[in-house]
């Protein structure tokens, strides 16, 4: 039992990851694994359960790690900042992290903000200055390289395919 607000919030959630699920191209997995993953994190915060994944539960330490860097991805985060959140030394963290989560810290929050920015990318005329300032990057040039490195295509060129193909900006539901 939830209140009505937080199951509409889990709706929410769960109608993004489908959309992301039934979209092509080269964002599309990243896309949907991360939909998924805040969905299950969504989930884990309004109901207070521990999480099995693949038959292995996921440690409360980790949940909490992975909540606190959704909530704050926009800011300069530290190894240490994020460990002390889970209640653990920095080294365990880190190697009880990647165990659990396949990737390391820094990649989990680089997918957090690209995830953003791919959003932000379809969604908004904002400049990739105002992008990098919402989503915690450096500097427009700075995303602009993590962005291309991981996707293969420059952000503006994202963008300017993606407005081809479609002749506009997705409004946001």
């Amino acid at each position: 039992h939830i209140p009505r607000h937080k199951w509409e919030d889990l709706l929410g959630d769960f109608k993004r990851a489908e959309e992301c699920a039934q979209r092509n191209g080269f964002l599309a997995e990243k896309m949907a694994a991360s939909a998924v993953l805040h969905l299950v994190m969504r989930v884990q915060e309004y109901m207070g359960n521990s999480f099995l994944v693949q038959g292995k539960q996921i440690p409360g330490s980790i949940i909490k790690a992975l909540t606190y860097v959704e909530k704050h991805y926009k800011r300069r985060l530290t190894l240490d900042e994020i460990a002390s959140e889970s209640g653990m030394s920095k080294y365990y963290f880190c190697r009880l992290f990647q165990k659990v989560t396949g990737a390391t810290v820094l990649e989990y929050i680089r997918n957090i903000r690209l995830r953003r920015v791919h959003d932000m990318l379809l969604h908004t005329e904002d400049t990739l200055e105002a992008i990098a300032g919402e989503t915690g990057f450096a500097s427009a040039a700075d995303l602009a390289r993590v962005f291309k490195k991981v996707y293969g295509a420059a952000p503006r060129e994202f963008r300017k395919q993606y407005r081809n193909l479609c002749g506009k900006v997705i409004e946001r539901k």
